[in-house]
This record gives structure tokens, sequence and C-alpha cells, in this order.
């Protein structure tokens, strides 16, 4: 058991489980830590400037290359929500 808020004892105590629990509700939109929308926004930039700049094959390569980047980072964030999803089942399996 822990205090809450340092108050020197005087505050609410909470066990392990009610310290972590998540003040938003269960469907509330989440931060996403894998910046997934930052990195396909810089990946589409980049290959707008490879269309523009590259000759043909140059950018049909590197559009392909960002393509499977692109991919890779949805695989990656669907994967983690499985994950998530799994971990927040046993967690809420734990509490009593």
């Amino acid at each position: 058991m822990g205090d809450v808020g340092g108050l020197g004892g005087a505050g609410r105590r909470v066990g392990h489980l009610g310290a972590v629990a998540s003040p938003l509700p269960d469907r509330a939109p989440r931060p996403d830590p894998l910046f997934t929308p930052l990195f396909l926004a810089a990946a589409a930039l980049n290959v707008f400037w490879v269309a523009v700049i590259a000759v043909p094959l140059e950018s049909v390569s590197l559009g392909a290359i960002h393509l499977a980047f692109a991919i890779r980072l949805l695989v990656g964030r669907q994967r983690t929500g499985r994950v998530r999803a799994r971990d927040l089942q046993r967690f809420r399996d734990l509490r009593p």
C-alpha cells in the first residue's frame, strides 16, 4: 500500500491495482505509443519529394520501400493493440 498525494500518511491509501487504474473510460482514445501517425506523415512527405525530384525508376523503387515501411508501421500498431488488449484482460482478471 502506498501514500497517494504525498500527504505523509494522511492521504488515501491504495494498493498497486488502484495506483495503475486509468482515469480514462475504456473507449477513450489513447495516445499512440509507436507514434504511427507521425511516422506515416514523414513517409508520405518523403514519397512526395521522391516523386517530384527523382527519375521514374528511382521513384518506383523508393516508393515501394516507403510502402513497405508504412505497412510495417500499421502491422506493428495492430499487433501492439492486440497485446494491450490481452494485457488489459489479464489485469482485469487480477482485480478482486
